[in-house]
């Protein structure tokens, strides 16, 4: 009977233990799910459940220990009492563990975030220095450009400012000797003979004057169009020319007598002088001066003659070659028609070859702009002083009235809308404004023959050939 009480007694000790772990369960089951669901971080999820567990064998430990004092067994509970201690102890430890852990993850992930950090603002730096390096790459590449158009241009300048320097010296000598001329002229009594004394020239000397004239025109030419103004005519500008080269009159007017002599000299043998003796004179344009030079680079003197003159002039062209050129070199008493070596024509001396085929093209060009020439003078109306007669010098100008050819080389609106009458009567008002338009571009409304001819030389021809 007292063991069946013992027993029941067990029995209901068992009974009140296990309602009493049935409703501490519940609890740590409810607190676990609920930190479960309050979370989204997988580890934290797991560390709840490990802590679930802890808090069921630390229950259960309980309940077993108190289980066995109660059933009269101290020692096994008092071995339970100390593993669940243990237990208890152990999980600390590791629980401690695992946040010394995480902190040293964190510190770590924070370390990595800084140098991340760090490393991204410094290769942000190092793209803003290599978008400053590639900025200063191009305007280093930029002020490269200007500095070789800088260079260009000096180069340039310098080319130019030792074409005038050179241009200056020759004035210069020229002007030395024009006044050791002058100053000998004074002591002849040259002055008192009632004229300028005449400074001669030589072929070369009158060569490098009519370049220098020449360039000094291209260059007026370029400042009178920039500014909308007529250009000068050949003759008006090299008095112009002389004026800033000599400055006093008993020295221009030398040096102007001294070159109209030398062109008289030479322009029967030499065609650049000849040409410009023409242009001077208002006889040929001044552009067909290019067309000479390029003629002049021919290679051959065969290709010259065929190239620059008719089939039906060749002939009598060479003939006039080789009469020149015997005439010139033959030693007395050969025969007329021979040249003095015995050569054939074809074997002729290039130079003298080119020079009379350039004359003869001259010549050609002077043929073909008479009729220009003409409807151009009586379009102009009346005469003018002569070269070498400047305005308030009345010498020779009565005479070269008289003949009647002389001219100014200029029109004006009204004397252009004549001469284009003169050529041919069925032009329209409307065509000789296109006309004068396209010759006057900056709208001087007034032209040089020289414009005229070199733009209208070939049509005006046809016409006047026809009319």
């Amino acid at each position: 009977m007292k063991a069946l009480r013992h027993r029941q007694s067990h029995l209901s000790a068992s009974l009140a233990w296990e309602h009493a772990l049935d409703d501490e369960l519940q609890e740590v089951l409810v607190h676990t799910h609920r930190a479960v669901c309050a979370t989204q971080d997988k580890a934290a999820k797991s560390a709840v459940r490990l802590l679930a567990k802890r808090d069921l064998l630390d229950l259960c430990l309980e309940g077993l220990a108190s289980h066995l004092t109660t059933c009269g067994q101290p020692h096994e509970a008092s071995l339970l009492q100390d593993l669940r201690s243990f237990t208890s102890q152990l999980f600390e430890e590791w629980r401690a563990l695992l946040e010394a852990q995480e902190t040293d993850a964190r510190e770590a992930l924070a370390a990595r975030q800084g140098e991340a950090a760090r490393a991204e603002r410094a290769t942000a730096e190092l793209l803003d220095a290599a978008q400053g390096l590639h900025d200063a790459h191009v305007r280093l590449a930029a002020a490269n450009v200007v500095l070789e158009q800088d260079v260009s241009r000096l180069g340039r300048a310098n080319a130019s400012l030792a074409g005038d320097l050179q241009r200056a010296r020759r004035r210069a000598d020229r002007l030395c000797r024009a006044g050791a001329a002058a100053g000998k002229g004074q002591q002849g009594g040259a002055a008192a003979a009632g004229g300028p004394k005449a400074r001669e020239l030589t072929l070369g000397q009158l060569h490098e004057l009519i370049e220098d004239v020449y360039a000094s025109k291209a260059r007026a030419d370029q400042r009178l169009a920039a500014a909308g103004q007529a250009r000068e005519t050949m003759e008006a500008h090299l008095y112009g020319f002389l004026t800033q080269c000599y400055g006093l009159r008993p020295l221009i007017l030398g040096a102007l007598a001294g070159l109209l002599a030398a062109l008289a000299r030479h322009q029967q043998d030499d065609a650049d002088v000849g040409l410009f003796g023409r242009v001077l004179r208002n006889e040929v344009d001044e552009e067909f001066r290019a067309e000479q030079a390029a003629a002049a680079r021919r290679a051959t003197a065969m290709e010259v003659l065929r190239a620059l003159i008719d089939p039906e002039d060749q002939e009598s062209v060479l003939a006039r070659l080789c009469r020149c050129s015997a005439a010139k070199s033959r030693p007395a008493g050969a025969p007329a028609d021979s040249l003095p070596d015995g050569r054939s024509p074809a074997a002729m001396h290039f130079d003298a070859l080119l020079q009379a085929v350039l004359r003869h093209r001259v010549e050609c060009r002077a043929a073909a702009l008479a009729p220009v020439r003409e409807a151009f003078r009586l379009a102009e109306g009346p005469t003018v002083e002569p070269m070498g007669c400047p305005k308030g010098d009345p010498s020779g100008a009565s005479s070269a009235r008289a003949s009647g050819r002389v001219m100014r080389g200029v029109l004006s609106e009204a004397q252009f809308a004549t001469f284009c009458a003169l050529i041919n009567p069925a032009i329209s008002p409307r065509e000789v404004g296109v006309l004068l338009a396209a010759m006057t571009p900056g709208g001087a409304r007034q032209v040089t023959f020289s414009s005229c001819a070199a733009m209208l030389a070939g049509e005006l021809g046809r016409m006047a050939n026809q009319h």
